[in-house]
């Protein structure tokens, strides 16, 4: 299992008429693919870890595309795997292997993302008289991991091609005001009455600035970013190098970079120096 990769289950409420809660674990949850041989074809496998309930787990596979922010488009990929079974239906603490094999030819320039995705059908098998004592919850379970179809040497290339200092996200703060007032007395030669008031403001703030750093993976091979490290040095000597480790690099530590992908990401980091002082070279540990 690729330990950078995300492993989740997206959990789907569905209103059906019994209580029950029937969890499922799907594995491994990330593979890698050669487009032909034995690693053409790998097996995962599906756990009914319910010990009450039968489930219906259906698997499928999409063509995978990310943008430079990170956010993901699915495409249908109808062919380019052969799955078997498709659907499954697993008894209490049963198992089930289901193989996945690419059929989609040769790979021979770029490597190829996608999704698999495992997901448990809204299928109830009580019987009717079983189900009629009241209303209830279910959860259905879904689980997305990562296929990669390699070819053959494929490497990632990745390059840090720019840092930049954005302005911060504008912050709304309430601050409280303290106003006096004079109210006139009704007796003309009767002193005013003075009140003080408290009044809450919401002001507008910009945050801290951040920076932006614009990533590219110019070779045909993805990586996902392990301990990141960016080295900063002053052009003209003016202050000590300093480097930002993976505890500030949060949100670039430990992402993945598609091939032949750009990914942008802003880190709530303030250098207080100029950037055009700054030269800077970067080390990280690929995980494929």
């Amino acid at each position: 299992m690729n330990p950078a990769e995300k492993k989740y289950s997206v959990i789907t409420l569905l209103l059906i008429m019994h209580w029950g809660l029937a969890a499922f674990t799907f594995s491994p949850i990330s593979q890698e693919f050669s487009e032909e041989g034995k690693n053409s074809s790998h097996v995962f496998t599906i756990n009914n870890d319910s010990l009450t309930d039968r489930i219906a787990v259906k698997v499928s596979v999409f063509r995978r595309n990310m943008n430079e922010k990170g956010e993901e488009t699915l495409e249908d990929s109808s062919g380019d795997f052969l799955i078997y079974p498709a659907q499954s239906i697993l008894n209490p603490g049963e198992s089930r292997s289901v193989r996945i094999k690419w059929q989609g030819g040769a790979v021979r320039k770029q490597e190829k993302a996608y999704r698999i995705i495992a997901e448990q059908l809204p299928v109830d098998f009580r019987q009717e008289e079983n189900r009629s004592n009241g209303g209830g919850i279910r959860f259905t379970f879904r689980y997305e991991g990562s296929l990669y179809v390699v070819p053959p040497g494929a490497e990632a290339d990745i390059k840090l091609l720019s840092i930049e200092s954005v302005p911060g996200e504008k912050i709304i703060r309430e601050v409280v005001r303290t106003v006096t007032r004079e109210i006139p007395s009704e007796d003309p030669e009767g002193a005013p009455q003075i009140i003080t008031e408290e009044i809450v403001e919401q002001v507008e703030e910009e945050g801290p600035s951040r920076l932006k750093l614009l990533f590219e993976n110019a070779g045909n091979r993805h990586a996902i970013l392990g301990n990141l490290n960016i080295q900063l040095k002053s052009r003209f000597d003016l202050f000590e190098p300093m480097t930002l480790g993976p505890e500030d690099l949060e949100g670039a530590n430990g992402e993945n970079i598609l091939a032949g992908n750009r990914r942008s990401f802003l880190i709530p980091v303030s250098l207080g120096v100029p950037l055009e002082e700054l030269s800077w070279s970067f080390s990280f540990k690929p995980v494929y």
